[in-house]
Protein backbone atom coordinates (compact mmCIF):
# COMPACT_ATOMS: atom_id res chain seq x y z
CA UNK A 1 0.00 0.00 0.00
CA UNK A 2 1.29 3.40 -1.07
CA UNK A 3 0.90 6.85 0.34
CA UNK A 4 -1.14 7.67 -2.44
CA UNK A 5 -3.60 4.25 -1.69
CA UNK A 6 -3.85 4.98 1.77
CA UNK A 7 -5.22 8.70 1.41
CA UNK A 8 -7.70 6.93 -1.57
CA UNK A 9 -8.99 4.44 0.86
CA UNK A 10 -10.56 7.19 3.02
CA UNK A 11 -11.89 9.09 -0.47
CA UNK A 12 -15.63 9.93 -0.69
CA UNK A 13 -16.65 6.07 -2.32
CA UNK A 14 -15.07 4.49 0.61
CA UNK A 15 -18.18 5.02 2.63
CA UNK A 16 -20.61 3.82 0.43
CA UNK A 17 -22.13 0.47 0.15
CA UNK A 18 -23.87 -1.81 -2.32
CA UNK A 19 -25.60 0.02 -5.09
CA UNK A 20 -23.16 3.61 -4.00
CA UNK A 21 -25.55 4.03 -1.23
CA UNK A 22 -24.02 5.54 2.09
CA UNK A 23 -22.84 3.76 4.26
CA UNK A 24 -24.57 4.19 8.10
CA UNK A 25 -23.84 2.67 11.72
CA UNK A 26 -26.59 2.57 14.21
CA UNK A 27 -25.92 1.96 17.76
CA UNK A 28 -28.60 1.04 20.45
CA UNK A 29 -29.03 -1.66 23.14
CA UNK A 30 -32.75 -1.89 22.32
CA UNK A 31 -33.09 -4.63 19.89
CA UNK A 32 -36.49 -4.40 18.63
CA UNK A 33 -35.68 -0.67 17.82
CA UNK A 34 -32.75 -1.33 15.94
CA UNK A 35 -34.67 -3.56 13.48
CA UNK A 36 -37.31 -1.13 13.20
CA UNK A 37 -34.55 1.48 12.17
CA UNK A 38 -32.80 -0.56 9.72
CA UNK A 39 -36.50 -1.39 8.18
CA UNK A 40 -36.97 2.08 7.93
CA UNK A 41 -33.52 3.14 6.58
CA UNK A 42 -32.42 -0.19 4.53
CA UNK A 43 -33.97 1.18 1.24
CA UNK A 44 -32.34 4.50 1.13
CA UNK A 45 -29.10 3.42 3.11
CA UNK A 46 -26.70 0.35 3.40
CA UNK A 47 -27.21 0.09 7.29
CA UNK A 48 -24.78 -1.43 9.91
CA UNK A 49 -26.59 -1.99 13.30
CA UNK A 50 -25.02 -2.66 16.54
CA UNK A 51 -26.59 -3.39 19.74
CA UNK A 52 -23.21 -3.09 21.59
CA UNK A 53 -21.50 0.08 21.84
CA UNK A 54 -17.78 -1.94 22.01
CA UNK A 55 -18.46 -3.65 19.41
CA UNK A 56 -19.52 -0.51 17.41
CA UNK A 57 -15.94 0.92 18.15
CA UNK A 58 -14.78 -1.95 16.36
CA UNK A 59 -16.83 -2.07 13.74
CA UNK A 60 -15.31 1.52 13.27
CA UNK A 61 -12.04 0.23 12.94
CA UNK A 62 -12.68 -2.93 10.93
CA UNK A 63 -15.45 -2.03 8.88
CA UNK A 64 -15.36 1.66 8.34
CA UNK A 65 -15.91 4.31 6.89
CA UNK A 66 -18.72 5.21 7.56
CA UNK A 67 -20.90 8.16 5.45
CA UNK A 68 -22.71 8.53 9.44
CA UNK A 69 -22.95 7.33 12.79
CA UNK A 70 -26.26 7.25 14.61
CA UNK A 71 -26.19 6.26 18.23
CA UNK A 72 -28.78 5.87 21.54
CA UNK A 73 -27.66 8.69 24.25
CA UNK A 74 -28.76 5.71 27.18
CA UNK A 75 -26.70 2.42 26.79
CA UNK A 76 -25.10 0.03 29.39
CA UNK A 77 -21.27 0.63 30.13
CA UNK A 78 -20.81 2.62 27.65
CA UNK A 79 -22.97 5.70 26.89
CA UNK A 80 -23.88 7.65 23.61
CA UNK A 81 -21.97 10.58 24.47
CA UNK A 82 -18.30 8.44 25.45
CA UNK A 83 -19.18 6.36 22.30
CA UNK A 84 -19.39 9.40 19.67
CA UNK A 85 -16.37 11.00 21.54
CA UNK A 86 -14.32 7.60 21.14
CA UNK A 87 -15.94 7.83 17.26
CA UNK A 88 -15.16 11.15 16.62
CA UNK A 89 -11.25 9.98 17.98
CA UNK A 90 -11.49 7.35 15.22
CA UNK A 91 -13.76 9.04 12.22
CA UNK A 92 -13.68 12.48 12.81
CA UNK A 93 -14.61 13.21 9.20
CA UNK A 94 -17.73 11.10 9.74
CA UNK A 95 -21.16 12.92 11.39
CA UNK A 96 -22.75 12.06 14.23
CA UNK A 97 -25.76 11.78 15.05
CA UNK A 98 -27.05 11.43 19.41
CA UNK A 99 -30.75 9.77 19.66
CA UNK A 100 -32.57 10.30 23.31
CA UNK A 101 -35.91 9.78 25.14
CA UNK A 102 -34.55 12.60 27.36
CA UNK A 103 -33.13 15.81 26.11
CA UNK A 104 -32.00 18.01 28.62
CA UNK A 105 -29.99 20.88 28.24
CA UNK A 106 -26.75 19.93 29.90
CA UNK A 107 -27.02 16.38 28.02
CA UNK A 108 -26.86 18.06 25.18
CA UNK A 109 -23.93 20.62 25.77
CA UNK A 110 -21.79 17.35 27.22
CA UNK A 111 -22.92 15.70 23.77
CA UNK A 112 -21.66 18.90 21.33
CA UNK A 113 -18.70 19.58 23.34
CA UNK A 114 -16.85 16.23 24.22
CA UNK A 115 -18.52 13.99 21.16
CA UNK A 116 -18.31 17.13 18.71
CA UNK A 117 -22.14 15.90 17.92
CA UNK A 118 -23.86 17.06 14.52
CA UNK A 119 -27.06 16.13 15.19
CA UNK A 120 -29.18 15.54 18.82
CA UNK A 121 -32.58 14.12 18.23
CA UNK A 122 -35.67 13.24 20.67
CA UNK A 123 -37.19 9.96 20.01
CA UNK A 124 -40.00 8.89 19.18
CA UNK A 125 -38.72 10.24 15.86
CA UNK A 126 -40.67 9.81 12.58
CA UNK A 127 -39.17 8.13 9.54
CA UNK A 128 -39.49 10.93 7.55
CA UNK A 129 -37.67 13.30 9.91
CA UNK A 130 -34.54 10.71 10.61
CA UNK A 131 -34.18 10.34 6.60
CA UNK A 132 -33.73 13.88 6.19
CA UNK A 133 -31.02 14.91 8.87
CA UNK A 134 -29.29 11.42 8.02
CA UNK A 135 -29.10 12.92 4.47
CA UNK A 136 -28.13 16.02 5.34
CA UNK A 137 -24.88 14.41 7.20
CA UNK A 138 -24.10 12.48 4.36
CA UNK A 139 -23.86 15.94 2.61
CA UNK A 140 -21.94 17.24 5.47
CA UNK A 141 -19.92 14.30 5.34
CA UNK A 142 -19.20 13.95 1.83
CA UNK A 143 -17.98 18.01 2.05
CA UNK A 144 -15.47 17.31 4.16
CA UNK A 145 -14.28 14.40 2.20
CA UNK A 146 -14.34 16.28 -0.52
CA UNK A 147 -11.90 18.99 1.32
CA UNK A 148 -9.92 16.23 2.76
CA UNK A 149 -9.43 15.06 -0.75
CA UNK A 150 -7.91 18.47 -1.73
CA UNK A 151 -5.39 18.92 1.01
CA UNK A 152 -4.30 15.62 0.71
CA UNK A 153 -3.57 16.06 -3.18
CA UNK A 154 -1.43 19.27 -1.81
CA UNK A 155 -0.10 16.97 1.08
CA UNK A 156 1.08 13.82 -1.39
CA UNK A 157 2.64 16.38 -3.80
CA UNK A 158 4.59 18.32 -0.55
CA UNK A 159 6.05 14.65 0.34
CA UNK A 160 7.13 13.94 -3.01
CA UNK A 161 8.87 17.31 -3.28
CA UNK A 162 10.74 16.50 0.12
CA UNK A 163 11.39 13.03 -0.85
CA UNK A 164 13.36 14.02 -4.64
CA UNK A 165 14.87 16.44 -2.38
CA UNK A 166 16.21 13.92 0.01
CA UNK A 167 17.12 11.54 -3.24
CA UNK A 168 19.47 14.39 -4.37
CA UNK A 169 21.23 15.34 -0.99
CA UNK A 170 21.46 11.63 0.44
CA UNK A 171 21.05 8.65 -1.61
CA UNK A 172 21.27 6.49 1.02
CA UNK A 173 18.73 8.15 3.04
CA UNK A 174 16.47 8.01 0.42
CA UNK A 175 17.35 4.22 -0.36
CA UNK A 176 16.26 3.46 3.07
CA UNK A 177 12.75 5.69 2.72
CA UNK A 178 12.13 3.50 0.33
CA UNK A 179 12.62 0.33 1.89
CA UNK A 180 10.65 1.57 5.22
CA UNK A 181 7.52 2.48 3.00
CA UNK A 182 7.30 -0.42 1.09
CA UNK A 183 7.86 -2.15 4.32
CA UNK A 184 5.06 -0.19 6.29
CA UNK A 185 2.56 -0.32 2.96
CA UNK A 186 2.58 -4.43 3.10
CA UNK A 187 2.08 -4.14 6.77
CA UNK A 188 -0.73 -2.04 6.28
CA UNK A 189 -2.20 -4.24 3.36
CA UNK A 190 -2.48 -7.10 5.69
CA UNK A 191 -3.60 -4.74 8.85
CA UNK A 192 -5.49 -1.96 7.19
CA UNK A 193 -6.08 0.91 10.21
CA UNK A 194 -7.97 4.14 9.78
CA UNK A 195 -4.61 5.92 10.58
CA UNK A 196 -3.26 4.16 7.73
CA UNK A 197 -2.21 7.64 5.64
CA UNK A 198 -0.69 9.34 8.12
CA UNK A 199 1.58 6.12 9.12
CA UNK A 200 2.27 6.05 5.46
CA UNK A 201 2.97 9.72 5.24
CA UNK A 202 5.00 9.31 8.28
CA UNK A 203 7.35 6.40 6.62
CA UNK A 204 8.16 9.01 3.68
CA UNK A 205 9.21 11.20 6.10
CA UNK A 206 11.08 9.69 8.47
CA UNK A 207 14.46 10.34 6.80
CA UNK A 208 14.04 13.90 6.08
CA UNK A 209 16.69 15.44 8.70
CA UNK A 210 19.35 12.72 6.68
CA UNK A 211 19.69 15.34 4.34
CA UNK A 212 21.68 17.24 6.65
CA UNK A 213 24.22 14.45 7.08
CA UNK A 214 24.80 13.78 3.37
CA UNK A 215 25.45 9.97 1.78
CA UNK A 216 29.31 9.66 3.02
CA UNK A 217 28.29 10.32 6.35
CA UNK A 218 25.10 8.36 6.43
CA UNK A 219 27.03 4.72 5.14
CA UNK A 220 29.27 5.39 7.50
CA UNK A 221 26.93 5.49 10.73
CA UNK A 222 25.09 2.57 9.24
CA UNK A 223 28.38 0.56 8.75
CA UNK A 224 29.12 1.81 12.66
CA UNK A 225 32.37 3.63 11.69
CA UNK A 226 33.70 6.02 14.43
CA UNK A 227 32.42 9.62 14.08
CA UNK A 228 34.67 13.22 14.92
CA UNK A 229 32.88 15.02 17.83
CA UNK A 230 31.41 17.46 15.32
CA UNK A 231 29.73 14.18 13.31
CA UNK A 232 28.34 13.06 16.22
CA UNK A 233 26.49 16.28 17.13
CA UNK A 234 24.91 16.64 13.66
CA UNK A 235 23.90 12.93 13.99
CA UNK A 236 22.53 13.83 16.83
CA UNK A 237 20.37 16.20 15.61
CA UNK A 238 18.77 14.66 12.98
CA UNK A 239 15.57 12.84 14.41
CA UNK A 240 14.34 16.88 15.39
CA UNK A 241 15.58 17.79 12.11
CA UNK A 242 12.77 15.91 10.44
CA UNK A 243 10.29 16.55 13.48
CA UNK A 244 10.79 20.42 12.33
CA UNK A 245 10.10 19.92 9.00
CA UNK A 246 7.14 17.94 9.51
CA UNK A 247 5.97 20.38 12.03
CA UNK A 248 6.02 23.28 9.36
CA UNK A 249 3.33 21.47 7.10
CA UNK A 250 -0.60 22.24 8.25
CA UNK A 251 -2.55 19.14 9.51
CA UNK A 252 0.39 16.48 10.27
CA UNK A 253 0.17 17.03 13.89
CA UNK A 254 -0.21 13.26 14.42
CA UNK A 255 2.15 12.12 11.80
CA UNK A 256 4.81 14.48 13.79
CA UNK A 257 3.74 12.55 16.90
CA UNK A 258 4.88 9.41 15.25
CA UNK A 259 7.83 10.53 13.47
CA UNK A 260 8.57 12.37 17.33
CA UNK A 261 8.43 8.96 19.21
CA UNK A 262 9.58 6.32 16.72
CA UNK A 263 13.05 6.26 17.87
CA UNK A 264 12.56 5.39 21.46
CA UNK A 265 12.49 2.12 22.23
CA UNK A 266 11.43 -0.16 25.77
CA UNK A 267 14.00 1.18 28.23
CA UNK A 268 12.28 5.00 27.68
CA UNK A 269 9.69 6.37 29.27
CA UNK A 270 7.50 7.42 26.25
CA UNK A 271 7.25 3.88 25.04
CA UNK A 272 4.00 3.20 26.37
CA UNK A 273 2.41 6.49 25.32
CA UNK A 274 3.60 6.18 21.76
CA UNK A 275 0.87 5.76 18.95
CA UNK A 276 1.13 2.95 17.12
CA UNK A 277 2.62 4.34 14.03
CA UNK A 278 5.69 4.99 16.32
CA UNK A 279 6.10 1.37 17.02
CA UNK A 280 5.66 0.57 13.46
CA UNK A 281 7.97 2.92 12.43
CA UNK A 282 10.53 1.65 15.12
CA UNK A 283 10.66 -1.84 13.41
CA UNK A 284 10.30 -0.48 10.15
CA UNK A 285 14.04 1.70 10.36
CA UNK A 286 15.74 -1.00 12.23
CA UNK A 287 15.15 -3.68 9.63
CA UNK A 288 15.73 -0.92 6.40
CA UNK A 289 18.83 0.31 8.61
CA UNK A 290 19.96 -3.98 9.05
CA UNK A 291 19.16 -4.42 5.42
CA UNK A 292 22.52 -2.09 4.68
CA UNK A 293 24.87 -4.45 6.29
CA UNK A 294 23.02 -7.81 6.29
CA UNK A 295 23.45 -10.54 3.61
CA UNK A 296 20.06 -11.82 3.28
CA UNK A 297 16.33 -11.24 5.00
CA UNK A 298 17.10 -14.18 7.08
CA UNK A 299 19.99 -12.56 8.55
CA UNK A 300 18.41 -9.11 9.49
CA UNK A 301 15.51 -10.47 10.88
CA UNK A 302 17.75 -13.24 13.12
CA UNK A 303 19.43 -9.52 13.75
CA UNK A 304 16.45 -7.84 14.79
CA UNK A 305 15.07 -10.52 16.98
CA UNK A 306 18.33 -10.28 19.09
CA UNK A 307 17.39 -6.48 19.62
CA UNK A 308 13.91 -7.75 20.22
CA UNK A 309 13.75 -6.31 24.04
CA UNK A 310 13.69 -2.98 22.25
CA UNK A 311 10.38 -3.05 20.46
CA UNK A 312 6.91 -4.11 21.23
CA UNK A 313 6.93 -8.08 20.85
CA UNK A 314 3.51 -8.62 19.14
CA UNK A 315 3.84 -6.38 16.55
CA UNK A 316 7.53 -7.36 16.07
CA UNK A 317 6.25 -10.53 15.18
CA UNK A 318 3.57 -9.35 13.04
CA UNK A 319 5.87 -7.15 10.92
CA UNK A 320 8.38 -10.32 10.79
CA UNK A 321 5.69 -12.16 9.31
CA UNK A 322 5.38 -10.00 6.66
CA UNK A 323 8.73 -9.28 6.02
CA UNK A 324 9.77 -13.24 6.05
CA UNK A 325 6.16 -14.35 4.13
CA UNK A 326 5.67 -17.88 5.17
CA UNK A 327 7.44 -17.29 8.55
CA UNK A 328 4.73 -17.23 11.21
CA UNK A 329 5.41 -20.55 11.91
CA UNK A 330 8.70 -20.11 12.64
CA UNK A 331 9.11 -17.09 14.46
CA UNK A 332 8.79 -17.54 18.51
CA UNK A 333 9.76 -14.86 20.60
CA UNK A 334 10.11 -15.76 24.42
CA UNK A 335 9.23 -13.42 27.46
CA UNK A 336 11.96 -11.49 27.64
CA UNK A 337 12.27 -11.94 23.22
CA UNK A 338 15.53 -13.72 23.65
CA UNK A 339 14.34 -17.01 22.04
CA UNK A 340 14.99 -17.11 18.25
CA UNK A 341 13.80 -20.06 15.84
CA UNK A 342 13.57 -19.40 12.16
CA UNK A 343 14.20 -22.95 11.51
CA UNK A 344 16.94 -23.57 8.58
CA UNK A 345 15.80 -20.71 6.35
Amino acid sequence: MTLTDSLDSIAADASRGSGGRPRVLIVDDDETLLRSMNRMLRGRFDVQCESNPYRALVALEDDGPFAVIVSDLTMPGVDGIDFLEQAHAEAPETPRILLTGNATLPASIEAVNRAHVTSFLTKPIAPDELVAYIDEAVRHHDELVGQFDDGAAILEGSADALLETLAIANPTAHTLTCRVTSLVGRYLERHPRGDGWEISMAANMCYLGSAALGADLSTRLLAGDDLGEAEDLLVGCVAAFTVDIVARIPRLANVEEILRHHRHDANDDVFGRAPFGAHLLHIATALAELEISEDSPTTVARALLARAGEFDRPLLREVLEVYLPGAAAEIHLGPDGDIIDLGDR
